[in-house]
């Protein structure tokens, strides 16, 4: 259990107890040692032997230290207590008036550790007044901040009902009441808390605070606010106060109280402490138009305790402060011309203006010409401008204008003067005159224009500028100077004007004349070159001015700009080389482009579209570049007036060129072009097409070597033009080479030649011609001339059947059919059939070629032993082949051992043997006969049978005699089967000489 709840329940008794002792046995002055009534209101110089602590509060030398540590039992917590005391009521004054009633505020705060149980407090004062207000047994709370307590009103000690916590305060707030008193008397108010205990029932340190003040009697301030009719200042007898003026008092503290006067103009301050205080009045709440009359305005005083002033009066009087000012206009003024003067009437009030009246005298050197002003009665007389009206207000202001003509010959200098008055009083008669001065000048108002022709202009051609110089007056200009600059791009040409000395240097045309008289004029005429390459406007800048003051320099300068156009007359001019041209050679343009101006010509483009049957080869351009093919586009740039720029296009004619050609160019430009006729410039050009033709005839002659071969030549001029020195060459053939001569369009000509084959050859024959143009014409043929080869064998009797024809197989068989097809180097297709001959050879002459030989599988009589199918490719140079051989075989022949034929006399004798096989019956034959390409005719009509025979071989022997002398036969044998062998071939001879044959081989 804390020491707090141990000691709480005995606390009461105790208290008591100690309180009534202290009390009854030691009095008050045990409680706060050596303070008594005589020390509390000793001066401050006979308490030096004293403490003063908090708040100003003295205690005795002896005194308890209140300020020092808190005495507490050992081991218990330390009790201190703080207090303070102040005045609250009034908070900004420590004088106290008689009759008011003051507050004071005591604080009082546990600074220890502990509780505080008891707790008393006494107020000590100094003297006697103050006194309170409430006595009562039981205080109003509103004294005690936590609501409880009791006072010993005899004694002024006030025990607080509550205990007081560590860090807690309390506040006791008492008002007082301030007794009479005929003069200043200090006091004090001293708060000590003596005789404190803690819940340790330890006695706290005394503390005390205490207040200082002075007990006075109120002072008072007040007198009279009133209409100062006279304006002197003073309060005359009959002038009335002026009532519900609000005055205003500032109080030391700077605080404002307010007092309204009453019906008669009075007002009073009271209950004021001491001190120093200013007395103001509220201008608003006046009456309008009343001004202050008195020089004490803020009235300032220093009040002692229980002062009464009653001089704190303030005049005031209704005014209205008129007022005249005098403008005029212009100022300086030019002679001959109207003058404006502005009069203001303003009133500054405070009052309303009544009966106004108003003198305006006119300078002598005017004439009168008008006055006028809203409100106001206006005459004029004799050179005197008057004026009244009714009423003005307060803040009001009127205007009157007078006009005036300026005499032409006033120089000096005009003044003006005005007065104005009213019935109302006029603080500031100072202001009610205006006096106005005017400058007269003289003035010659030169002004210049310039004109322009033409607008636009040119690039290249002139420009005149037409300047007018003019005097508006009113006065004439004296020593007139002109200058025109001239805008960069032009060339000067001339100057004139009637009256004016005119000079052109660097750009600049001067001109002076000595007078221009009011209202005249005076031209100048500048002729210029506009530069042929301007492009853009110009602007022309003039200035004029005089010795005269000029009124209006706005207009003693002109510009005139002028638009610029540009025109160049470009032309184009086009000529071609060769003309005439041959196709397939070389043709050149040549294209010159002219700019007759006047001016530049910007950005120049020529367009030159080759005609069809042209193929390009080049293009150049003197200036610039040049870019396409079929289309060509050269852009040339700037080309100045007069120049030339030149352009080379070189095309070769196509062969296929129509006549003439035509080549059209056109130049085109930024700048405008007046004369767009000129811009295209066409070229026609004649197109020869010198042509030749040569037809060498046959071609593809066939022939056999050491032939005469006959060619005819046919030259023909083919073109459109004629062919001088035409000739024909031939390598191959000398015989061939002529000379033609001329030959015109469409003309022929022709001549047979010979040549020998001696080997295939391909023979070429060249004409040629010279045109009027361009190289000469040629052309070519060729004619070929080839051997015959030959191809060829025989069909053999194959008496072994192995399909090879053997040496000893020399029997041929006849009249077989061999069909040769093929394609001969010419491309021409072949296909024939030859016949074996009676001893069955054939052979037969061909154009060289590949070919395929095929003979019949069989043959009356005969079966093919051979291959049927034999392909021989010959070529050209007469070559031969008679290797084409077929094998037939009779399937039920006899072998032929051998053939005899001796011519004999008117005869021929034949003789052959044949092979038997395995000893069968010989065979019977028939002989046949041919005279070589006759048809077999058989000698007998009876077969021939074997003379003589064996097992193995029979001979046989047979006589012709229908044979003629010196002829040559054929014979073949032809058994009774129907085969046939041979043929054989015999001459007979003339003389009947024996001879004999062998079989006959021919290959």
């Amino acid at each position: 259990m804390s020491t707090h709840s141990m000691l709480r329940p005995i606390w009461p008794g105790i208290v008591l107890l100690l309180v009534f002792s202290l009390l009854l046995g030691l009095g008050w002055g045990a409680l706060v040692p050596s303070v008594a009534a005589a020390d509390v209101g000793l001066p401050q110089s006979q308490q030096a032997a004293g403490d003063v602590r908090g708040g100003g509060a003295r205690l005795p030398a002896n005194a308890t230290d209140a300020l020092a540590a808190p005495v507490a039992p050992a081991g218990l917590m330390a009790a201190s207590l703080a207090v303070t005391k102040t005045l609250v009521s009034p908070a900004d004054r420590t004088v106290l008036l008689s009759g008011e009633t003051v507050t004071f505020q005591v604080v009082i705060e546990n600074t220890g550790d502990t509780d505080i149980v008891y707790l008393p407090q006494q107020d000590q004062f100094s003297n006697a007044c103050l006194s309170y207000s409430s006595k009562t047994a039981s205080p109003p709370e509103s004294y005690f901040s936590n609501g409880a307590g009791t006072i010993d009103w005899v004694n002024l000690i006030y025990v607080h009902g509550a205990y007081l916590a560590p860090g807690e305060k309390i506040t006791t707030t008492i008002p007082f009441e301030v007794k009479s008193v005929v003069a200043p008397t200090n006091g004090s108010n001293a708060a000590v808390i003596a005789g404190a205990v803690d819940a340790n029932n330890a006695t706290v340190p005394t503390v005390f605070s205490e207040v200082e003040f002075t007990c006075a009697p109120p002072a008072s301030i007040g007198d009279r606010v009133w209409d100062d009719v006279d304006g002197d200042g003073v309060q005359d007898g009959g002038e009335p106060g002026l009532s519900g003026v609000v005055v205003r008092l500032t109080k030391p503290d700077s605080s404002v109280i307010t007092a309204t006067t009453t019906i008669t103009g009075f007002y009073n301050f009271t209950m004021l402490p001491p001190g120093a205080y200013t007395v103001t009045v509220d201008a608003t709440t006046l009456p309008a138009g009343y001004v202050l009359t008195t020089g004490n305005l803020p009235f300032n005083v220093t009040l002692s305790a229980g002062d009464a002033v009653a001089n704190a009066d303030f005049g005031y009087q209704e005014q209205a402060d008129l007022a005249v000012t005098k403008s005029d206009s212009p100022d300086p003024v030019t002679a001959g011309t109207t003058l404006t003067y502005t009069l203001v009437v303003a009133n500054n009030g405070p009052a309303d203006a009544v009966n106004i009246r108003i003198t305006d005298t006119l300078p002598s050197g005017v004439a009168f010409v008008s006055a006028t002003g809203d409100g106001w009665t206006l005459a004029h007389a004799s050179g005197t401008v008057t004026g009244t009206r009714t009423t003005l207000v307060n803040a009001a202001s009127s205007t009157i204008t007078v006009v005036v003509t300026v005499n032409s010959d006033v120089t000096s200098t005009l003044t003006n003067n005005v007065t104005v008055s009213n019935d109302v009083v006029d603080p500031v008669p100072g202001n009610n005159s205006d006096s106005e001065d005017t400058t007269v000048n003289t003035s010659a108002d030169l002004a210049v224009t310039k004109s322009d022709s033409p607008d636009p202009v040119t690039a290249g051609t002139t420009l005149t500028y037409t300047l007018v110089v003019a005097n508006n007056g009113p006065s004439d200009a004296l020593n007139v100077r002109i200058t025109d600059t001239l805008p960069s791009g032009v060339a000067f040409v001339s100057a004139t004007g009637d009256g004016w000395t005119l000079a052109h240097a660097s750009g600049t045309v001067t001109g002076t004349r000595a007078t221009l008289v009011n209202a005249a004029s005076s031209t100048i005429t500048v002729v210029v070159t506009v530069n042929s390459n301007v492009t853009s406007a110009i602007t022309n800048n003039v200035t004029v001015g005089s010795d005269t003051p000029d009124a209006n320099s706005g207009n003693n300068s002109d510009s005139e700009p002028t638009d610029v156009n540009t025109s160049a007359d470009l032309s184009i001019a086009k000529s071609d080389t060769p003309d005439p041209v041959s196709d397939n050679n070389p043709l050149t343009y040549t294209l010159t482009i002219h700019n007759a101006g006047p001016s530049d010509a910007l950005s120049v483009t020529v367009t030159d579209t080759l005609p069809s049957g042209v193929t390009w080869v080049s293009s150049a351009a003197s200036q610039g570049s040049c870019s396409g093919t079929s289309s060509i586009t050269c852009s040339l740039g700037t080309l100045v007036v007069n120049a030339s720029a030149y352009i080379t296009i070189v095309v070769t004619v196509n062969d296929d060129a129509t006549s003439p050609l035509t080549n059209t160019a056109g130049v085109t430009a930024s700048t405008s072009d007046p004369n767009t006729a000129n811009n295209f410039a066409s070229a026609d050009t004649t197109v020869d097409h010198p042509s030749i033709a040569i037809a060498k005839t046959p071609d593809l002659q066939v022939v056999f070597a050491g032939s005469t071969v006959t060619f005819t030549i046919a030259v023909t001029n083919t073109g459109d033009v004629t062919l001088t020195a035409v000739s024909v060459a031939d390598p191959l053939a000398p015989d061939c080479v002529r000379s033609l001569g001329t030959l015109a369009p469409g003309e022929p000509t022709s001549f047979t030649c010979t040549v020998t084959a001696s080997s295939d050859f391909t023979n070429t024959a060249t004409a040629t011609g010279t045109p009027r143009s361009g190289a000469d014409v040629s052309a070519s043929d060729t004619a070929r001339v080839l051997l015959y080869v030959r191809i060829g064998d025989m069909a053999y009797l194959d008496t072994n059947g192995n399909g090879t024809q053997e040496v000893t197989e020399t029997f041929g068989i006849p009249y077989v059919s061999i069909h040769i097809v093929g394609l001969d180097v010419v491309g021409n297709s072949v296909d024939i059939t030859v016949t074996t001959s009676v001893t069955g050879y054939y052979s037969t002459a061909l154009v060289p070629g590949t070919y395929t030989v095929t003979a019949p599988a069989s043959w009356p009589g005969f079966v093919r032993t051979s291959a049927g199918e034999l392909v021989a490719a010959l070529p050209t140079g007469g070559s031969q082949t008679t290797t084409v051989d077929f094998g037939y075989q009779a399937p039920t022949a006899v072998q032929l051992a051998s053939f005899e034929a001796v011519p004999a006399l008117r005869a021929v004798n034949l003789a052959w043997r044949v092979w038997l096989n395995g000893g069968s019956a010989a065979p019977e034959f028939y002989v046949a006969r041919s005279a070589g390409g006759d048809a077999w005719k058989r000698l007998s009509a009876q077969p021939v049978r074997a003379a003589s025979s064996d097992s193995q071989m029979a001979t046989y022997g047979f006589a012709d005699d229908s044979a003629a002398a010196g002829k040559t036969y054929w014979y073949r044998l032809e058994d009774t089967r129907g085969n046939l062998y041979g043929p054989w071939q015999v001459s007979a001879p003339a003389l009947n000489t024996p001879r004999f044959f062998l079989p006959l081989v021919n290959r």
